[in-house]
């Protein structure tokens, strides 16, 4: 089985590098270890689990590429696919609700059914799902009126990727998309935005209930 499996090992290390990522880091993320890629035996096996994993939080990462070592590493930055709108719940669900203002109501309601799901790979991630965007702060990479696809980290407290885009709802009801950095100590996060017209603002951990990552915007259809 390691023998079958070792060029799937050798794809992630090729994978960490040519990302430039932290082999630590990397390893904590997807709940991999140095074990996982080191001799033979029941340590060193990488299951599906992991690979499903990996795929999940690196959606620039070639599927077929990490599994069969066909094409190319990374998918398109710009894939030729287009988002689809559609009512037989192929890729992501869509709900028609504001990330900035309504979502909590939402989120909180086990019985609410999507308007629609859309299509759009290779975004479409389970557990993911299509919202609203408001406000102008994120500008121009993310505008007023855009739809973003978003899914819970719920390990936030664990591990984040600073410098990506996030949702952050907060215990006191505020609820922002902004860039994450690190905080002036390790109790806190700084939210940056994208328009310069906005200013940074830093925020405690302890005051975060949840935290979504942004995988992709897109304009409303």
């Amino acid at each position: 089985m390691d023998k079958i499996l070792a060029p799937i090992k050798q794809r992630i290390l090729d994978y960490i590098e040519n990302e430039g990522f932290v082999k630590k880091e990397f390893f904590a993320k997807t709940d991999l270890s140095p074990s996982n890629f080191k001799g033979e035996g029941r340590k060193s096996e990488l299951g599906g689990d992991k690979i499903a994993k990996i795929l999940t939080l690196c959606p620039n990462i070639n599927s077929d590429w990490l599994l069969t070592g066909r094409g190319e590493m990374l998918v398109s930055e710009k894939p030729d696919a287009q988002p689809v709108k559609n009512y037989q719940k192929l890729g992501c669900p869509y709900f028609n609700v504001d990330f900035q203002g309504g979502f909590d109501l939402f989120y909180n309601n086990q019985t609410a059914i999507p308007e629609y799901f859309i299509d759009f790979s290779p975004y479409n991630k389970d557990g993911a799902l299509w919202c609203n965007v408001s406000g102008k702060s994120m500008e121009p990479e993310i505008s007023n009126g855009d739809m973003v696809l978003i899914k819970e980290v719920p390990a936030w407290q664990d591990y984040i990727d600073f410098d990506d885009i996030y949702g952050i709802v907060t215990s006191n009801g505020f609820r922002t998309i902004k860039r994450v950095k690190k905080g002036s100590s390790n109790a806190t996060f700084t939210l940056v935005p994208a328009n310069p017209d906005y200013e940074s603002q830093e925020i405690l951990k302890t005051m975060i209930m949840h935290i979504f990552k942004v995988l992709c915007a897109v304009k409303k259809f």
